[in-house]
């Protein structure tokens, strides 16, 4: 677990274009220990992780939720990080027994305004935390905590998180093909 949240840590420090010497005079860690983290070598002390996260600005637990094990009764879902993507998600429901609903919960990075969440399919998309930026038909907006929103392929939509804030939101679509599942927008 630690090399996988030394990684994450690294990811997000890089995308931010923040050095180890810069997090080390924020956080009064040393640029060795920070390395050592970053390699999966030393494990990071629960208060190192909340100093680190802090100087990027975001949670501590997107270091912590990559590839978790989620077990329910008949099926399991894992926490999906796409590579070089903006957000990572979970699914809540399954396809099985000719479902039609398909569920997500999504959390999608602080500071993304570069980065959108793609939204390819007919369904909708319900706020949990943080709030997001739109631009629906070219007028612009935001979406917080209780808001939802419906779309399908003939609006030109496009959200993104430009907060320092996580943004969880549960993303719903309908199943359009009984041979084909797509996930976040991508096959």
């Amino acid at each position: 677990m630690g090399r996988e949240v030394g990684s994450r840590i690294r990811e997000i420090r890089k995308s931010q274009n923040i050095t180890l010497k810069t997090i080390s005079q924020a956080t009064g860690l040393s640029e060795s220990y920070l390395s050592q983290v970053e390699r999966g070598t030393c494990a990071a002390s629960v208060s190192s992780l909340k100093k680190i996260a802090k100087v990027l600005k975001t949670d501590m637990d997107v270091f912590l939720t990559q590839e978790v094990d989620l077990r329910t009764s008949s099926w399991e879902s894992k926490y999906v990080c796409p590579a070089g993507a903006p957000y990572y998600y979970r699914v809540l429901s399954n396809m099985e027994d000719g479902k039609r609903i398909f569920c997500r919960q999504v959390t999608i990075m602080p500071r993304g305004e570069q980065e959108l969440f793609p939204l390819k399919q007919r369904g909708f998309l319900y706020v949990l935390s943080g709030y997001l930026e739109m631009l629906l038909n070219g007028v612009a907006d935001q979406l917080f905590p209780g808001d939802s929103l419906y779309h399908d392929e003939t609006m030109e939509l496009k959200v993104w998180n430009d907060s320092p804030y996580l943004v969880n939101c549960l993303y719903v679509t309908y199943r359009q093909d009984d041979n084909e599942e797509e996930v976040c927008g991508k096959k």
